[in-house]
């Protein structure tokens, strides 16, 4: 039988604990052609970027935007 788990799985708390043990590593790429309208070239996001964005977007409410500053 499998124990229940008290440990949260919703995508908030999943991309959470992953920028905290991949911090450094890409979590979202938007290849350049993909992008082409709004970046002169391809977008990658880590996980420790696309969490505090997330984060931002959470406390900040309104429209939803990662985009990175320049």
């Amino acid at each position: 039988m499998i124990e229940p788990s008290t440990e949260t799985y919703s995508t908030r708390a999943v991309l959470s604990r992953s920028a905290l043990r991949f911090a450094n590593h890409d979590a979202l790429h938007i290849p350049a052609q993909a992008c082409k309208h709004y970046a002169s070239n391809g977008v990658t996001y880590t996980y420790s970027e696309l969490d505090t964005a997330v984060t931002r977007q959470l406390i900040l409410g309104g429209r939803f935007s990662i985009a990175k500053n320049p």
